[in-house]
């Protein structure tokens, strides 16, 4: 390789006490043997799981532990090699100016998978070099992989899915090759020196992925089966059962390596952080050894802020998961507001220099405590979190890394997955004209998923309004989303606990979620009924309306949404609008209207305005949203079949026309 391209730090290059490796005897054969890994600066974490699990579960089986970064920091490498001994290598790939990546590459994928490829050069000097992606967790011996014979040349898994060929690789097929061959997977790889000609390889994957860049979907995985069909190498299948197995097909626990390869990480996905223990005490041993290696107080790029009021029943391990966090740069502002249980104990009783504990004495509710919390904040981003709730460890970091790189963005909430008195997944939409479209009718966001810029918010002045003391982030948002623009990390980044005691329960929350609902609406220019805003409320009033009073309310919302959509409104998307008042009045049918279907004349006239409603507004729907429309038609299609309004039937026959 070209000087340059490769950067040494030689400041933590360690060796165990006595300044010798030692070697099991079943490999003092001076067979040697490197562990290979590329990591960004965010992932320390996931790399110390690895290398706890090959420490406890392997014979020393490695000569070294190589791993290429983009600029880790001093702690991260101090601590990791309390570990395990690693060398550290600056890494840049070679042909990163020349190649022309897809940007849907580059957003999903960082330039440290190629560090892969460094496993051929590294065979000058090794007998054997044993990649690994670090979004593993190993629980097994795993030094039979590198055994003498294990693996002749290189040693890859073997995708067992009929539909997974070389194409998955690629946006479009690349002429000379066989594109409907099996895919080798590039989450583990094993390569050794009987790999005679590994520095044509290593040159023609640096040099090849100039070439081929345009067509790669899966970078990494692309370029090294494009290598072994090119080379008609002689590839050992490594059995993907046992060292590949993702943790949704890792239904026996007989695997030795688990791999979340996918956007769901043990982290990040509540799934696997509740089925994998072992990776969530290995993530505890690494927080405190991280924390040894940097003792003295960081300055925080995240405050977050979670008030209390006699939380002590779920306090404790809703602060435990914000400690463990990947993400070591927070801070944690307490704001109590005059909890008479053991709330204060609970906070007090943490040794953390990172939590803080404001007592608010003002007694004017929870929007007066978050002012004061977010006020006293040091951090570059302001994040919200509930006393009754978890966040998963990889949350701050996910959001985090959202908003650096996307500075359009002042803020952004999360998916949820709901526990305790109901288990689903709340996911609202990402996109910021549907989010700022829907803060019409409800919010959109998973409020104590939010984090935000904090200087952003401070400029426009954006504070809770105080004089709310219920749906104080729905006010909030509304007036917020004129000056900013929002959007949701599509992962369930909390698990959001849903019980009897919680804020959107009582009747103050349904009284104030009809009077912001009005002001959005009247804002406008369209002043709706109290009937009107009872059915466009989420709650289910229904019930106390006559049939002859939602009929009427219908053709109100019907007209005041035709009003909303056909003036030229200079704020809102014209399709986002359309989209989202189209879906909510759906939604108001559907939920409100059709179950009262008994009663022709409120079952004839709510339908006759639905369908009316999706023949006129059809031409709004955004391309992107429209399978689903389609979809969710056809979910109640029999329905408006049975309809005895022909222009209903006719006005969605329509729909499913539209090519």
């Amino acid at each position: 390789m070209k000087k340059g391209h490769l950067v040494k730090n030689s400041n933590f290059i360690n060796k165990p006490a006595g300044g010798s490796e030692t070697v099991s005897p079943e490999w003092a054969s001076n067979r040697k043997v490197a562990l290979l890994f590329g990591i960004t600066n965010d992932h320390a974490f996931a790399l110390a799981n690895v290398l706890q699990g090959i420490r406890k579960h392997s014979p020393r089986f490695w000569r070294k532990v190589i791993v290429y970064h983009e600029g880790l920091s001093e702690y991260d490498q101090a601590a990791l090699c309390k570990i395990e001994p690693c060398e550290f290598v600056r890494y840049e790939p070679p042909f990163m100016k020349n190649a022309s990546f897809s940007k849907w590459a580059l957003n999903m994928y960082s330039m440290l998978m190629f560090a892969r490829y460094e496993a051929f050069r590294l065979l000058d000097e090794y007998d054997a070099v044993l990649w690994s992606d670090v979004d593993v967790l190993i629980r097994g011996d795993i030094s039979a992989l590198v055994k003498p014979g294990a693996v002749s040349g290189i040693g890859m898994t073997l995708s067992k899915r009929e539909d997974a060929t070389l194409m998955n690789c690629f946006f479009t097929p690349v002429p000379g090759f066989d594109m409907d061959a099996g895919m080798f997977n590039s989450g583990i790889m094993v390569v050794t020196r009987e790999l005679k000609n590994h520095h044509e390889l290593y040159s023609w994957l640096n040099d090849k992925t100039i070439e081929y860049a345009p067509y790669l979907k899966w970078p990494d995985q692309g370029m090294l089966n494009l290598m072994v069909a090119k080379f008609d190498l002689q590839t050992t299948f490594i059995d993907l059962d046992r060292y590949h197995k993702h943790p949704f097909w890792d239904r026996d626990g007989a695997s030795v390596i688990v791999h979340s390869h996918g956007p769901e990480k043990f982290w990040n996905f509540p799934d696997f952080w509740c089925k994998y223990p072992e990776w969530r005490r290995n993530h505890k041993k690494w927080l405190a050894t991280r924390k040894e290696c940097q003792p003295t107080p960081v300055e925080p790029l995240v405050s977050v802020v979670i008030p209390t009021l006699n939380a002590e029943r779920y306090l404790r391990r809703a602060l435990i998961s914000m400690l463990e966090q990947t993400m070591f740069e927070q801070e944690i502002i307490v704001i109590d507001g005059g909890s008479k249980d053991a709330t204060l104990e609970i906070v007090k009783s943490f040794k953390d220099e990172r939590i803080r504990v404001i007592e608010d004495q003002s007694k004017k509710g929870i929007a007066a405590s978050l002012n004061l919390g977010i006020k006293s904040a040091r951090g570059k981003y302001i994040a919200r979190m509930d006393a009754d709730d978890i966040s998963l460890p990889g949350r701050l970091a996910a959001q985090f890394k959202f908003l650096e790189a996307n500075p359009e963005f002042s803020a952004c909430g999360s998916w949820a997955q709901t526990i305790q008195n109901s288990s689903g997944v709340l996911r609202p939409y990402a996109n910021p004209d549907i989010l700022e479209c829907s803060l019409l009718t409800s919010t959109p966001f998973v409020h104590p998923s939010m984090m935000w810029r904090a200087e952003d918010f401070d400029s426009n002045q954006l504070w809770y309004d105080e004089s709310y003391t219920a749906n104080e982030d729905f006010e909030l948002w509304q007036r917020a989303s004129k000056n900013v623009k929002f959007s949701n990390v599509t992962q369930p980044l909390l698990c959001y606990r849903m019980h009897d005691s919680n804020g959107h329960q009582n009747e103050l929350t349904r009284l104030t979620q009809l009077k912001l609902i009005d002001r959005a609406f009247k804002e406008l220019g369209v002043a709706f009924s109290k009937k009107a805003l009872l059915l466009l409320d989420q709650r289910n009033y229904s019930p106390f309306l006559s049939d002859k009073a939602i009929a009427l309310a219908m053709n109100e919302i019907y007209r005041g949404f035709l009003k909303v959509v056909s003036e030229n409104n200079t704020r809102y998307n014209k399709r986002a609008l359309a989209w989202h008042l189209l879906c909510h009045l759906r939604w108001v049918y559907f939920e409100r209207a059709y179950p009262r279907r008994a009663k022709k004349s409120a079952f004839n006239r709510t339908a006759r305005k639905l369908g009316w409603a999706a023949k006129t507004w059809i031409e709004y729907v955004p391309e992107e949203n429209f399978g689903e429309y389609k979809t969710r038609l056809k979910r109640y299609w029999s329905m408006f079949k049975a309809s005895p309004v022909p222009f209903v039937r006719k006005a969605f026959a329509k729909v499913f026309l539209r090519q």
